[in-house]
């Protein structure tokens, strides 16, 4: 702050002379006016002395009319205020005082005024009325009503009472005695539009459209040119079913307006409701052109567009909106949205960033982000704004759901699950929060609670499909496949032209063996849509499943040719190339597969298996530690390296994974099965049985925990007890190729050679590959060693040469080869299967021996 100084301390100005001319004007103004104020008083004491106190009220209180009458309610108000201080107990001029301060829209003093009058003139409906008006302008609308009430009771034949009490009520949503004042008031002054048009927006909240539609079919007849009662009969008509008279309304009123952009509009909407787009972008298009701030319009446009697919056209209109609106936060959060929809997350950030600059305190904005960091896969950021969210707005119980997902696909399902109940603690019955709390129960193989939230999900939504199909896999899951075929035959029910309930009725019609109900479901999805690639893909799965590679290969190929970059079906078909011993093809889809995600925990694993198959330990690790590292609480890395460290003899690491998988799935059944194979291998046969023993008690309709002991019981030597888990496991799973063989062997273990040969021979008919270098030369040596058991030589000839025809250069088929020509005398046959044997196996155990024959048979030199 400058000190103030002397002229002495501060030389003249320039402009000293103008400030000097300014002061002089200043004391000549005050001059004047304490001069008028002189003459005022004097005036009104002269008026005083000459005439009287009531008379000069009089004078005032006229005067006040005077400047009523002529709208100069200011004046009005000043001259009523004079005629007061006169004459305080003047009732006239209090009531007209506060209708002139009415008219300023000074209402708190107008309701002073007022209020004095109806306490010194309680019979007289005008103070109640005056005051009443004056409590509604305010936004008090119960006082309002109050004395609107007091009006009435005093008055009950003036119509304005009853107008402006139906009003006060509209705004309290008192809808029904509105439209009963309304009513009151046209019998008053019938046929009065305004009223007629305001009784029908009565009874059209009330949902009365017949009573809504009679009184502005008056207003029209009375106005056929009003364009708010023709736009406003057009809703009425809408509502109704008559489309075409709602459409013909609108045409009346652009008729009669056709400049007026907002009526385009509303044609525009009109159409978008019906579906028909292209002639509401049309509208909305013109309506724009004559009206360009119509901000509503161009975001309509936005949703059209986007629905199109035109997404870039959208995101302009969106961006006019913004242009028109720049500080509402809503349409940049419009458009990020839009933008995330349309996998342009950075520019929805930009969106985003900008609404924080307008106001940093909006919780929407934070959940939003996090959901564009969660697509970004940056979980850490989401997590951090997630956190935010929920600071600023505890109780938004969309947060708390977000904050679940997150947690989920970080592997804190515990977390995730505490998050997701206090959603549903917020939104009780929330279907996304149940459906995810659903996934959650699936994953910890919880499967009759995740039941029960999709049963809850089905009771309020009776038509949900994704509900449906969510019980129905979960069903599936749990061994209850008749109640599976139930929800997913529901689902085609429901909506016959959705593919997915065919598709899932497929898949669970063939675990079942009921293939002429799989492929019905599956031509049906195919006919709803002849290039739906999951569809392919599903049924190339069930293919493969069932044996039927060939069939399997040609779906997943189309598949692939309508999605050349589906992960998921690159790696079901690089597994099927793996098993059929197709090593270049299955590497081939694995490194696509890793190529589209260098992340991907499930291509990782795959490759990984794919390399500890092919005695390539260094390349599988390193596969393994990089889908632990992408996701360190993955049960298929843990697993995957368990089963690494395990081929390689490094138990104490083996076991580190397995019982990080228990702690996190206390019951995963192979996680228990390799356990409990360290544990025998350590001598603790009796603990690992009894860990797979309450496995089974806990699922006894699971095929996987009884084809689990199984393979224990194989181990031990206890193969009834194998055989047993394995009719049980099959009972479940009829018709399933490897329960199938597995109880093939544990037959052949126990001397049922017939029953054991029955299972080969029919597997052997179900393989469709002629040409196989693993499953079907397999099936024909076991076949072929049973039959050379039971001494049918022929029949074991016959499986060994089918055996080297699946896979020539075999050097067991060789052999069971001339085992059975030399049982059958077919010296030179036998001779010739013998030195091939040799030859494919030059380190054969038995060498010796068949040299000896050999030499013998003079085969071979002595």
């Amino acid at each position: 702050m400058i000190a103030q100084g002397t002229n002495k301390d501060f030389p003249a100005l320039v402009n000293e002379p103008a400030g000097i001319e300014r002061a002089s004007l200043s004391r000549l103004g005050r001059i004047v006016t304490v001069v008028m104020f002189v003459l005022v008083i004097g005036l009104v004491i002269f008026l005083l002395l000459q005439v009287g106190q009531r008379r000069v009220t009089k004078y005032f209180v006229n005067l006040g009319d005077e400047h009523f009458q002529a709208r100069e309610f200011q004046a009005a108000a000043t001259s009523y205020s004079w005629a007061v201080r006169f004459d305080p107990s003047n009732a006239h001029a209090y009531l007209n005082r506060g209708y002139s301060l009415q008219q300023v829209n000074d209402h708190a003093n107008a309701i002073v005024d007022f209020t004095w009058y109806v306490d010194r003139e309680p019979q007289s409906a005008s103070g109640y009325l005056a005051r009443g008006v004056s409590y509604a302008r305010m936004g008090n609308h119960t006082s309002a009503v109050a004395d609107f009430t007091r009006a009435i009771e005093h008055d009950p034949d003036r119509a304005t009472a009853y107008v402006d009490r139906a009003r006060s009520q509209a705004k309290l949503g008192q809808w029904g005695p509105a439209a009963d004042d309304m009513s009151k008031a046209l019998e008053l002054r019938p046929n009065q539009s305004v009223y007629l048009s305001e009784r029908a927006q009565f009874y059209g909240h009330l949902g009365k459209v017949d009573l809504a539609l009679a009184d502005i079919d008056r207003v029209v007849e009375l106005d056929p040119a009003s364009v708010q009662a023709l736009t406003y009969r057009s809703q009425l008509r809408e509502r109704a079913g008559n489309f075409a008279g709602a459409l013909d309304d609108l045409n009346r009123a652009i008729q009669t307006q056709p400049a007026n952009g907002k009526l385009l509009a509303l044609r525009g909407r009109y159409y978008e409701r019906r579906g028909e787009t292209d002639r509401a972008l049309f509208d909305y298009q013109e309506a724009v052109k004559l009206a360009p701030s119509l901000s509503w319009v161009y975001t309509r446009m936005g949703l059209i567009q986007f629905n199109r697919g035109d997404t870039s056209q959208a995101d302009d209109s969106l961006g006019k909106v913004i242009d028109l609106t720049p500080q509402e936060t809503n349409a940049y959060m419009r458009r990020a949205r839009m933008r995330l929809a349309s996998n342009k997350p950075d520019a929805a950030l930009a969106d985003l960033q900008t609404v924080i600059g307008i106001d940093p305190r909006l919780p929407d904005v934070y959940l939003l982000r996090a959901r564009v960091y969660y697509a970004k896969n940056n979980l850490p950021a989401a997590m951090e704004d997630l956190d935010l969210a929920i600071k600023l707005d505890a109780r938004n119980a969309r947060s708390y759901l977000e904050r679940g997902r997150v947690f989920r696909a970080m592997n804190r399902n515990d977390e995730a699950l505490r998050d997701i109940d206090q959603a549903l603690l917020l939104s009780a019955g929330n279907i996304q929060a149940l459906m995810e709390r659903g996934e959650l129960y699936v994953l910890r193989r919880n499967y009759s609670a995740a039941i029960d939230d999709y049963s809850q999900i089905i009771k309020q939504d009776p038509k949900n499909i994704a509900a449906y199909i969510a019980r129905g896999r979960v069903y599936q899951a749990a061994g209850e496949r008749e109640k599976a075929l139930d929800d997913f035959r529901q689902v085609t029910l429901i909506d016959p032209k959705s593919s997915d309930g065919y598709i899932e009725l497929g898949v669970v019609a063939a675990q079942q063996g009921n293939t002429e109900l799989a492929m019905q479901s599956f031509d049906k999805a195919l006919a709803l849509g002849t290039n739906n690639a999951r569809v392919f893909a599903t049924r190339g799965r069930v293919f493969a499943e069932q044996g039927k590679i060939a069939e399997s290969l040609s779906d997943l190929d189309w598949a692939l040719s309508l999605r050349p970059d589906d992960t998921a079906t690159l790696l079901v078909r690089g597994r099927i190339y793996d098993n059929w011993g197709w090593d270049d093809a299955a590497l081939d889809d694995f490194n696509h597969a890793i190529r589209l995600g260098p992340s991907n925990v499930q291509a990782l694993i795959a490759r990984s298996q794919f390399y500890s198959g092919h005695d390539e330990q260094e390349l599988a690790h390193k596969d393994a530690e990089a889908a632990v590292a992408a996701e360190p609480n993955h049960i298929g890395a843990l697993m995957t390296r368990a089963r690494l460290n395990l081929s390689t003899s490094n138990t104490a690491r083996a076991l580190a994974d397995l019982n990080k998988v228990l702690r996190l799935q206390a019951d995963n059944m192979e996680a228990r099965v390799l356990r409990s194979r360290i544990y025998s291998g350590q001598n603790w046969t009796d603990v690992a049985l009894k860990e797979l023993n309450d496995v089974v008690a806990a699922r006894p309709n699971d095929a996987t925990a009884y084809k689990a002991r199984a393979s224990m019981r194989m181990q031990i030597g206890d193969y009834a007890g194998a055989q047993a888990d394995l009719e049980k496991a099959l009972s479940l799973r009829p018709g399933n190729f490897d329960l199938e063989l597995r109880l093939a062997g544990a037959l052949e273990k126990q001397d049922k050679l017939d029953e054991a040969l029955a299972l080969y021979d029919k597997a052997i008919a179900a393989s469709s590959i002629p040409t196989s270098t693993n499953v079907l030369n397999i099936l024909h040596l076991r076949a072929g060693k049973i039959h050379y058991r039971l001494e049918q030589y022929r029949e074991a000839l016959a499986n060994y040469q089918a055996a080297l025809e699946a896979k020539p250069e075999n050097g067991p088929a060789y052999l069971g080869i001339a085992l059975s020509q030399r049982k059958l005398m077919n010296q030179r046959a036998a001779i010739e299967a013998f030195k091939n044997y040799l030859r494919v196996m030059p380190d054969a155990p038995n060498r010796a021996e068949i040299e000896l024959w050999l030499r013998k048979h003079k085969a071979l030199p002595k």
